[in-house]
């Protein structure tokens, strides 16, 4: 590889010029707080490129004394050509920085591809942390633009919502309880694990009271009819861009719409704080309808972003014990 790395260990809140929220001091903090991760910040420096990228590392035991660390979305800015390699290379920089025995070093290469991959050599397929699809919807736009570029049913529903009467406010972190009781309806309704409220409530303790050296905010959105709460969604902001991260819906008065109208006062709120752009963080990589998340791709893919792909998660093994790991973690999934 021609291009000459340099790492050096930096200071946590240097990762906050960053717009990825996975990837700041907030995020490191918040996973030591809530996950038991250690967190670490380092600074590639690419010499023949004169570049520099910053990056967040998480580190937890998982199995006796092995160490698993972890990449979330991080770095930005290496192209797609060739980071299967820069990744190795990359990772025998970090091993000596790292808690060590260390198992595997897993990375969610936040890298734009065309298409989801399969493979990237020399890495290993790791296990999905983080949905690498999303959508992306442009937020400098008029919103007249934003309405117009909706899928027709998609900008009636958002309509007929606010017809019936749906209004949606937005909140603190005192708002949490009641967003959690729709989220444990979403989480039943449709089969899947959630976190406790305890995980959803110190992410927006934390963000409220959080000094880091970016732009940082999150807010509760809740749908609601006369007194019954319908959806609700926490939305975070760092440095211009919002994603819209936790949603929930009431099994009440579906008809009603109210999501649609949500989603877009969410986007309002996005624009009116000087955001450019709102992710809406996690599709499936297409449109197959078997796949376990499948209505999600028209339904957020209406609204009127783009969808972009990920590199996903690739792990660089460190320890024989690697392989059993893998197999137990497909196992538990």
């Amino acid at each position: 590889m021609s291009t000459e790395f340099e790492i050096n260990s930096i200071d946590l809140y240097e990762l906050d010029d960053t717009q990825e929220l996975l990837q700041t001091s907030f995020w490191g903090n918040f996973k030591k707080a809530t996950g038991g991760w250690q967190a670490q910040a380092f600074r590639l420096s690419l010499l023949n490129l004169n570049q520099e990228l910053s990056f967040l590392v998480l580190s937890r035991k998982i199995a006796g004394p092995l160490w698993l660390a972890y990449v979330p979305f991080g770095p930005y800015g290496l192209s797609a050509e060739g980071v299967g390699q820069r990744i190795e290379k990359l990772t025998e920089m970090l091993k000596p920085h790292l808690p060590h025995p260390l198992l595997a070093l897993r990375w969610d290469l936040p890298v734009v591809v065309d298409h989801p991959l399969v493979t990237l050599p020399p890495l290993k397929k790791g296990q999905q942390v983080q949905v690498p699809d999303t959508v992306i919807i442009d937020l400098t736009k008029p919103e007249s633009q934003l309405l117009a570029e909706m899928e027709r049913g998609h900008r009636y529903n958002v309509n007929y919502a606010e017809r019936k009467g749906v209004i949606v406010t937005d909140h603190g972190a005192e708002a949490v309880a009641q967003w959690y009781a729709l989220f444990q309806q979403t989480t039943e309704r449709d089969s899947f694990k959630g976190h406790p409220a305890s995980y959803y409530q110190t992410f927006m303790d934390m963000m409220e009271a959080y000094q880091g050296r970016g732009k940082f905010k999150a807010r509760v959105f809740l749908a609601h009819h006369e007194s019954e709460f319908l959806a609700g969604c926490i939305v975070s902001l760092v440095n211009g861009r919002a994603t819209y991260l936790y949603s929930a819906s009431s099994n009440l008065k579906r008809n009603l719409k109210s999501v649609y109208l949500m989603i877009w006062r969410v986007m309002q709120w996005a624009k009116s704080q000087g955001c450019h752009t709102l992710d809406m963080c996690g599709i499936p990589p297409d449109a197959n309808p078997k796949h376990p998340l499948a209505g999600l791709y028209d339904f957020k893919r209406y609204f009127g972003g783009q969808i972009v792909h990920r590199a996903g998660s690739w792990d660089v093994p460190m320890n024989i014990l690697y392989r059993p790991f893998r197999i137990l973690e497909k196992l538990r999934h």
